[in-house]
């Protein structure tokens, strides 16, 4: 019981209290989301270039362990890209069933890598593939033996995947931090 002439006060929030604290976060998300879109297709960008680095180690794995040459073709630009593998000849990723290794079709296409385009892939001698030679697991004769394919992310983020005369496969970016800088690509 409380003596009289105590100045009794009940705690908590009032309505214009709660009102203020959801406008304040509204606007700090409203900040937030441009940066966090960003984000999400940098990682987005990141994981089409890794997985194109995985894809070609795999095709020179496959050529060493079968003995057979391993094709990896790419068909950059608009509308849709994507890149193949195929243990005959430079395949159509295009073209349904075209790139496969023992009969399994083994593509990637801009579908699996959502808003991330490749604007260029191009490799020595003007082709759009490469071959790993079964002996020395590097690229061929048979094949371009080296060249660069771009990922480029909505906002313009980039990513160059560069594959070397001697078979080393590396990433590179004139835009984000953390990869070796690289010159951006010329005209597609």
């Amino acid at each position: 019981m409380f003596a009289a002439g105590t100045n009794f006060r009940q705690r908590g929030l009032t309505s214009w209290e709660i009102l203020v604290v959801l406008v304040v976060i509204t606007i700090l998300v409203a900040i937030a989301m441009p940066s966090f879109a960003d984000m999400i297709n940098r990682e987005r960008l990141k994981a089409a270039a890794q997985h194109a680095v995985d894809d070609l180690r795999l095709a020179r794995s496959l050529a060493l362990s079968q003995n057979k040459q391993v094709f990896v073709a790419f068909s950059a630009g608009a509308p849709q890209w994507c890149y193949g593998l195929d243990d005959e000849a430079p395949c159509n990723c295009r073209v349904s069933n075209d790139c496969t290794i023992d009969g399994k079709e083994t593509t990637a296409t801009q579908e699996d890598f959502s808003h991330i385009s490749m604007p260029k892939a191009n490799f020595a001698g003007g082709v759009h593939y490469t071959a790993f030679d079964p002996v020395r697991g590097t690229p061929n004769d048979n094949g371009a033996r080296n060249g660069s394919i771009w990922f480029q992310s909505p906002n313009g983020e980039q990513i160059s995947l560069v594959l070397s005369v001697p078979g080393r496969i590396r990433l590179c970016s004139p835009t984000i931090a953390g990869y070796t800088p690289c010159a951006a690509p010329t005209s597609p």
